[in-house]
């Protein structure tokens, strides 16, 4: 599954379902499916691609995040707001974290507790290193700013504390 609860109750989550059997995948896809948005109801022929396509997932969000904590880095550096940092970000490849991420970067949410946390992102992207068996540098920096993170007592904090408190 990919996503929170606030998705899981709209039924806007992605879903990877997987098995060899098709039928064992069908009567599987029937069961999410209320949690499922269509088109993010993905069927694949095994378990592991099943995994695989929610550590994407993962690895799109950890990544996506980094970006997003070097860009407000590179805005505080060059005078900017973090709100027109955000308004910049808004029509480029990183609008998605932005807008997703924006109420907490602005100080309207706090990061406690925690949608999807510090401790769970790290874990999956701890895992990605460990599968690929090859360098992956994008998520090996997420890596150490989830680590940061968790280090300050922020485990339990959804991962946007590595865009609020990204100093550290």
């Amino acid at each position: 599954m990919v996503g929170t609860l606030g998705p899981a109750r709209a039924g806007k989550l992605g879903v990877y379902v997987g098995s060899p059997d098709p039928q064992l995948r069908e009567l599987a896809a029937g069961i999410v499916s209320p949690w499922a948005d269509p088109s993010r109801l993905k069927l694949v022929d095994s378990q592991p691609k099943a995994a695989i396509g929610k550590l994407l997932a993962n690895l799109a969000l950890a990544i996506s995040a980094e970006g997003m904590k070097e860009a407000l880095l590179f805005g505080d550096a060059t005078g900017l707001t973090a709100a027109e940092t955000l308004d910049l970000l808004d029509s480029i490849g990183l609008s998605f974290m932005a807008n997703l991420k924006r109420d907490f970067v602005l100080g309207d949410r706090s990061t406690d507790p925690g949608d999807f946390t510090v401790d769970a992102l790290c874990k999956d992207s701890k895992l990605m290193l460990d599968t690929a068996g090859q360098v992956l540098p994008g998520i090996q920096a997420a890596v150490e700013s989830f680590t940061i993170q968790q280090d300050h007592g922020r485990g339990d904090h959804d991962f946007s504390a590595i865009l609020v408190h990204r100093s550290e």
